[in-house]
């Protein structure tokens, strides 16, 4: 039975593992699964380029290959700017925004001169309107 003991002592890590306080962790930053799915399409367009890979990637970012590796394992908390940049050196948008509301322009193909005339000149008729209306002569 010792001889049990013995053999599983040997294969036993050394240290106390820490896997309660990571998952914990994980629970309560939901910003690593928006890291994650980033890290996965860095990964994935890596993949498919055979010119590209960390070390590279490093290169055209100007930072270490050990940033790269931190990013792509998902656990970076990466900055607006950080996501750009990446964007520019892999030629692919890696996030992208929904359609809304205000996501075109009132008025195509007119400057914002021109939309802020257009916008005087209609408050000046309504008012021409609004004197017609009420005026007592």
């Amino acid at each position: 039975m010792t001889n049990l003991k013995d053999k599983i002592d040997k294969v036993k890590s050394k240290s106390v593992s820490k896997w309660k306080e990571n998952a914990t962790y994980r629970l309560e930053n939901k910003w690593l699964e928006y890291s994650s799915q980033i890290a996965r399409r860095i990964l994935a367009i890596i993949r498919d380029n055979e010119e590209l890979n960390q070390s590279r990637l490093a290169e055209i970012l100007k930072v270490t290959p050990q940033q790269v590796t931190k990013i792509v394992k998902g656990q970076e908390n990466l900055t607006l700017e950080t996501i750009y940049k990446l964007s520019e050196a892999l030629n692919f948008e890696l996030i992208t925004f929904p359609e809304y509301k205000y996501s075109k322009p009132l008025m195509d193909n007119t400057s914002k001169i021109d939309q802020a005339r257009i916008i005087a000149i209609s408050r000046s008729v309504n008012q021409d309107k609004v004197k017609k209306t009420y005026s007592l002569g």
